[in-house]
């Protein structure tokens, strides 16, 4: 089987299904959180040098480098391991590079999302709603900036979910079912 990358917008349950799927698969998965994390902590930031979204934001327009670094090693690790990963990013950049991976967007109402990360944050749906439309607007900005690219283009995906209605078993297993041979 070839790598999976999983995208969708905050909310989209990207974390569920690439569990999921590593369960069903028994196949490694790439934190990019996790590595993006570390990145920063190695640059010598840390949460309460931040503080906030915005300062992050500003920190990642000034040094594309980290960025550039992060999706090279989730890149790397995903071909090597044969994983699955959740990357914003990487569905636009494997196309240019001619790897073989098989991208999965998974499509989420705004209501939907703000239900589950409202639920999830204990924050109201109103709160959750308006931080999504925020984070999702600093991703599209920063990946046009750092790579001309627009994230809300999701023609470049080889399966389309729309996670609305199912659940995140129902989600891996159409995943799955719809995964090349090997």
């Amino acid at each position: 089987m070839i790598p999976i990358i999983v995208n969708g917008k905050s909310g989209s349950g990207k974390s569920t299904i690439i569990k999921k799927l590593q369960s069903k698969l028994q196949r490694p998965i790439i934190d990019s959180g996790q590595i993006f994390r570390q990145a920063v902590s190695e640059a010598g930031i840390t949460n309460k040098k931040l503080g906030d979204q915005d300062k992050l934001m500003e920190y990642r327009r000034q040094h594309p480098e980290l960025d550039k670094k992060i999706d090279d090693q989730v890149l790397t690790e995903l071909q090597s391991k044969n994983a699955i990963a959740q990357s914003r990013v990487l569905p636009f950049l494997v196309k240019d590079k001619g790897v073989q991976v098989f991208t999965v967007f998974l499509e989420t109402s705004d209501e939907v999302r703000a239900q589950r990360l409202g639920g999830r944050d204990d924050i109201s749906a109103r709160e959750a709603m308006q931080k999504n439309a925020e984070r999702d607007e600093n991703d599209r900005q920063i990946y046009k900036e750092i790579y001309g690219i627009d994230t809300n283009d999701i023609g470049v995906y080889d399966l389309i979910v729309n996670t609305d209605d199912k659940n995140p078993e129902e989600i891996a297993d159409i995943i799955v079912k719809k995964l090349p041979p090997k």
